[in-house]
């Protein structure tokens, strides 16, 4: 996820939102071991699994105020 200039990693985003990577791998359908290997830098997610994972962080930001469309909202809802 993207803010600015600024690059949040996938296991960061997990880590402020409380989520276990079973949590991830529920949602998106990923496999556990891909979402544990991505975290630890030993591969990239394919476009569209990336696709899942981001959408689903999107939505589970929202009650604290992320809106995509707003570059700034993710400190916002980070604050």
């Amino acid at each position: 996820m993207q803010n600015g200039n600024a690059m949040f990693k996938n296991w960061q985003v997990r880590g402020l939102l409380g989520l276990t990577q079973q949590d991830v791998s529920f949602a998106t359908g990923i496999n556990l071991t891909r979402i544990s290997m991505e975290e630890r830098g030993l591969i990239t997610y394919h476009r569209s699994e990336q696709a899942a994972v981001t959408a689903y962080f999107q939505r589970m930001l929202q009650p604290y105020g992320y809106a995509p469309a707003n570059e700034h909202s993710l400190e916002v809802a980070h604050a």
